[in-house]
């Protein structure tokens, strides 16, 4: 009997492709050339990323779930989501922070659900858990975030995601954006089997934006085997050089034999046996 296994390959960006033994979940699709404020009859106002993607939406497997962390442009793109949904229409379910699904709810999706802090969803076999991050939900400037005080803001999550793979718990979390939080603290069990964790943006914006170091002591905060970086060369979003995050990231793995890179570059792609 051949042994099941999970494969997880970075696109770009948080988006990342995680291939369960029996299902698919990307995590904030953004798959085309720029993210921003796209007006009708005019180019896409806003970054345009300097590393292509790992795969087109063309080139994506079945997707059937979409994991949104928040409604910021650089990890809710309406282009993409449209452009996939399209490909599958009405069999993609999303799932998404609160209040964010009125950016989700036009597209030919399945199913949208909507998860606050701490609430959890068993859909297709596996649980998935949405945890707090330290970052901001907001869309536009106008619009509220959500926090400890404001409810009603617009979420912001990382997610826990469990299933069984060989008879045995497996645990991936998805660290969407945040800042330092020791709200990762909570999903220290024995053991989380990856943690894919933002690394980037960080100069100036640390009050949203984990530095690398930040990023490896969440991991490690969560009992963390395997760390994957995301949220770095693809955009140019803060001040700090491309290369920073992950020169930094590599300098404190050097000093710490607990935990172990799983993946860095666009295209990589780890496999979970």
């Amino acid at each position: 009997m051949s042994q099941e296994r999970t494969t997880i390959t970075r696109l770009g960006h948080a988006t990342v492709l995680i291939e369960l033994p029996y299902l698919t979940i990307l995590t904030d699709p953004v798959l085309f050339s720029r993210i921003g404020i796209k007006l009708r009859g005019l180019p896409t106002l806003g970054p345009k990323r300097f590393t292509p993607p790992a795969m087109t939406v063309e080139q994506l497997p079945p997707i059937d779930i979409i994991l949104l962390s928040h409604a910021h442009m650089d990890h809710l793109d309406v282009q993409t989501l449209r452009a996939i949904t399209h490909k599958q229409p009405y069999k993609i379910t999303c799932i998404t922070a609160m209040n964010t699904k009125k950016w989700v709810k036009n597209f030919q999706r399945k199913e949208i659900y909507e998860l606050d802090w701490d609430q959890e969803l068993e859909i297709l076999g596996i649980r998935i858990t949405a945890g707090e991050t330290r970052h901001r939900g907001a869309r536009y400037p106008r619009n509220a975030d959500r926090s400890q005080e404001a409810l009603n803001g617009a979420g912001h999550n990382s997610y826990m995601i469990e299933f069984q793979q060989n008879n045995t718990k497996k645990e991936i979390v998805f660290g969407g954006d945040t800042a330092y939080t020791h709200a990762f603290k909570k999903w220290s069990t024995e053991h989380v089997d990856v943690a894919i964790m933002p690394i980037g943006a960080y100069d100036p914006f640390r009050f949203q934006h984990c530095t690398p170091e930040e990023a490896l002591k969440m991991a490690k905060d969560m009992n963390s085997k395997v760390f994957i970086p995301i949220h770095w060369n693809t955009f140019i979003l803060s001040k700090e050089k491309r290369t920073a995050p992950l020169e930094r990231l590599q300098e404190a793995l050097e000093h710490d034999s607990t935990i172990t890179l799983g993946l860095y570059q666009i295209g990589e792609q780890y496999t979970l046996s």
